[in-house]
């Protein structure tokens, strides 16, 4: 037993290696230039593309790990698309151009094929916009950026240069203060001096004059340098008050570039989800799609007896419905995503709507012998809601626990009044969810670990619509589970709707 468990884990990672190979040398597509009006856009720098409406965008693309003997029997496909409009076009070049084109987000998606269908390369995609006003204020950014890093770095210097004059001028100030000081106090000797000496001669008379006079020089002197100390410490203070203006401006701006590259990376991981959701329901509808051809083709090829054909007919049926389902389910989340959600509000008896869908639900229940019961308290007031929405709220709680119970388990609805709210939960003994379930349980697309116990089909969609018609109500959906033990739906309502907040 061992030696085959051994052998089948080998074979298992020599699988898992051919796999991971034959990934590696899939062909894939890669964008490698972008140029706005010739001038080449730098595809590692992390900021969105924003163009003129008179700008000439061009990409150029290729195709790597193209297999050896493709030849060039290759060509390209490349689509320019918007939410509201895309176009494509197939060509054997390797560069695009586009100009003219009107403001909005773009999609350009480049990817290749093999004329002969022996291979599809992997596509490459990368988002622009087309503002005008847009695109103007980020040149100026860039220009004001540019002009903050150049003053920037002249600022030290002329902070140098200012110290260096007002040192020197310190240096003058303080010999001046001192030959003043000097003047004075022997301009008061001499003066003394001739006091006491009324017979002294004419030419000393003369000195002290000449004394004055270069005392009046000295002082003149002084308070010029004053002035242009003061005028030195006036420039200082300005630079250093534009220094600061500047620096809190370039705060200012890095905000909002950040707050940009923010917004860019929500919108790159909303189109993600997107892609994603519709890959999923692409990939459920072509399975029974596929099952439909085998069985119209296992009609026309073989002499089959009537009860055969009744069998396939009913499995084409049964998988047309299926198709006609998830079809709806795109329907819903489209509608839900691209139009305003208006509610069309009614006061109604939630009491009798609850009694509604569990009996609508009970033949599904009794086909896999599920216990089915309810209990709606008696004291439960009219409320105003969107009659549809909320039985479709409803509806997908309880057929979801049928679904995901064993053949000869229980489901019970419950619902009552709590602090002027109505609560409705769906519990049943079912398969439980992880508690990686329980954080994704609302979210789009988004499938739980747990599978139908009956073949039943799901997309991940109902609880995001669910959660999606609740809050559109202003209430509010939960859900508390244990792996293997079941799970407890449920939500609340408000008894009265606020008449500015019937819509979302």
């Amino acid at each position: 037993m061992m030696r085959k468990t051994g052998l089948y884990t080998i074979l298992l990672i020599v699988l898992l290696a051919i796999v991971q190979v034959a990934k590696s040398q899939q062909p894939e597509s890669e964008i490698l230039e972008i140029k706005v009006n010739n001038i080449q856009i730098n595809l590692s720098d992390e900021k969105e593309i924003v163009v003129r409406q008179s700008d000439t965008i061009t990409f150029k693309y290729v195709i790597k790990n193209i297999p050896k003997n493709a030849g060039n029997s290759f060509y390209y496909r490349v689509v320019l698309r918007t939410k509201q409009d895309s176009s494509f076009k197939v060509t054997g070049s390797d560069v695009v151009q586009y100009s003219d084109l009107f403001e909005d987000n773009y999609t350009f998606v480049a990817g290749g094929f093999d004329l002969q269908g022996r291979w599809i390369a992997k596509t490459s995609t990368i988002t622009f916009r087309v503002n005008n006003r847009e695109a103007e204020l980020l040149d100026r950014l860039e220009q004001y950026e540019r002009h903050i890093e150049k003053l920037e770095k002249m600022l030290p210097e002329k902070t140098k240069i200012s110290s260096f004059l007002f040192d020197k001028v310190s240096l003058i100030f303080g010999l001046t203060f001192g030959i003043i000081i000097a003047s004075t106090i022997f301009f008061i000797y001499v003066g003394i001096k001739n006091k006491k000496n009324k017979g002294e001669n004419m030419d000393e008379l003369e000195n002290i004059v000449i004394t004055k006079e270069e005392y009046n020089k000295i002082m003149s002197e002084n308070s010029n340098l004053r002035a242009e100390i003061s005028a030195l410490r006036g420039q200082i203070d300005a630079l250093q008050a534009r220094s600061n203006d500047m620096r809190k401006q370039n705060k200012e701006l890095q905000e909002k570039l950040n707050h940009l590259s923010n917004s860019k990376a929500e919108l790159e991981n909303l189109q993600q989800q997107k892609d994603e959701l519709f890959a999923l329901i692409i990939h459920d509808i072509k399975n029974p799609a596929a099952l439909i051809k085998s069985l119209v083709d296992l009609l026309r090829s073989y002499d089959l007896s009537a009860v055969e054909k009744q069998e396939i007919i009913e499995d084409i049926a049964e998988t047309t419905a299926r198709i006609v389902s998830l079809s709806q389910e795109v329907t819903k989340i489209l509608a839900l995503e691209t139009t305003k959600l208006e509610l069309n509000i009614e006061t109604v008896p939630i009491a009798d709507l609850v009694e509604d869908v569990v009996n609508r639900n009970f033949v599904s229940a009794k086909s896999k012998n599920i216990e089915m019961t309810f209990d709606i308290a008696k004291n439960l007031p009219e409320i105003e809601i969107d009659v549809q929405k909320i039985d479709e709220v409803l509806d997908n709680l309880v057929s979801n626990a049928i679904k995901f119970t064993q053949k000869g388990g229980k489901v019970h609805v419950r619902s009552y009044l709590d602090d002027n709210k109505v609560i409705v939960e769906v519990n049943d003994n079912g398969l439980g969810l992880t508690e990686d379930d329980i954080k994704r349980a609302f979210q789009r697309g988004n499938k739980l670990s747990a599978q139908p116990t009956g073949g039943e089909t799901s997309t991940g969609l109902g609880l995001w619509i669910v959660k999606k018609l609740v809050d559109a109500h202003n209430g509010r959906v939960w859900v508390k589970s244990t792996l293997g033990k079941g799970s407890s739906f449920a939500f609340s309502l408000p008894i009265k709707q606020k008449k500015e907040e019937v819509t979302a």
